[in-house]
């Protein structure tokens, strides 16, 4: 075997190596394609989930606002009531001072 044959016969060998690792690209470029795919369909799916969160998000703030105002008016019931009891109280105090003077039942 001349030089010539034996160059040949590397590079029909070489050109057989390069085409099983075109094959093996091939396959690894399907993958990946496929693997793009399935990653687009959950970056869609998350933000979907992303848009119902925001959403979840802006009514608990409305809620929080609800519930904030709730308090301060319990706050200020609350203090009406003491302010209404004492009142009561004052007047029944009187009531019986009216009543041991006057010595009648109110």
């Amino acid at each position: 075997m001349n030089n010539e044959e034996r160059i040949l016969s590397i590079l029909v060998s070489l050109d057989a190596k390069i085409s099983a690792i075109e094959t093996r690209l091939d396959t690894i470029e399907n993958r990946l394609d496929a693997i793009e795919s399935r990653l687009d369909t959950i970056e869609s799916r998350l933000d979907a989930v992303e848009a119902r969160l925001d959403s979840v998000e802006n009514r608990l703030d409305v809620i929080e606002r609800r519930l904030d105002t709730i308090e301060d008016d319990i706050e200020e019931i609350k203090e009406h009531n003491k302010i209404t009891r004492a009142a009561t109280n004052k007047l029944l105090d009187w009531a019986e001072r009216v009543e041991q003077v006057l010595k009648v039942s109110l």
